[in-house]
């Protein structure tokens, strides 16, 4: 008798909207203060839009359309290593009532260029993606703004890869 209304289960599961939000870990970098911008860069390639508003939104750096600025900024691609979608399952069983987290991990690299020196930075941003039907009310649903977030915390707080190149 109760196996009649699971088309009716699995179809409310489907078209029940997912609300989602992310998270920047670890839990400390989510509250972290990030110190005034004291270095000004030029910003040699803004083609890569994701990364330039990602490096905007951290706050690190005051950046400028002065192209004889003395400090510059070059940016690489965000590697991207995104994790399956297997706790969807649950998910929508509850029907967005249990949340479901998606670990990804990205790393954001850049060079920072004075004059001749050249430092290559990398920051491993550890952001979630969560699912759930509560997070309708939830004011993370920017990723750039959490990635920025993760990348000064990552930055002030010297867990960078740094490598002087000649």
């Amino acid at each position: 008798m109760k196996i009649k209304y699971l088309p009716l289960v699995l179809m409310l599961a489907l078209v029940t909207p997912g609300c989602f939000s992310y998270r920047v870990f670890p839990k400390q970098y989510r509250d972290f203060k990030v110190p005034a911008a004291t270095k000004t860069v030029y910003i040699d390639n803004p083609r890569l839009k994701r990364e330039l508003s990602i490096l905007k939104g951290s706050g690190i750096y005051n950046i400028t359309d002065d192209s004889t600025c003395t400090s510059r900024i070059k940016l690489h691609r965000m590697e991207e290593r995104i994790a399956c979608g297997n706790g969807f399952a649950i998910w929508a069983l509850f029907l967005g009532q249990f949340p479901m987290s998606l670990p990804d991990n990205r790393t954001y690299s850049f060079e920072e260029i004075v004059q001749s020196d050249t430092t290559a930075i990398k920051v491993d941003l550890l952001i979630v993606q969560r699912y759930w039907f509560w997070d309708i009310f939830s004011r993370k649903k920017d990723f750039n703004k959490e990635a920025g977030k993760a990348l000064a915390a990552n930055y002030y707080s010297q867990q960078i890869i740094k490598k002087t190149a000649p």
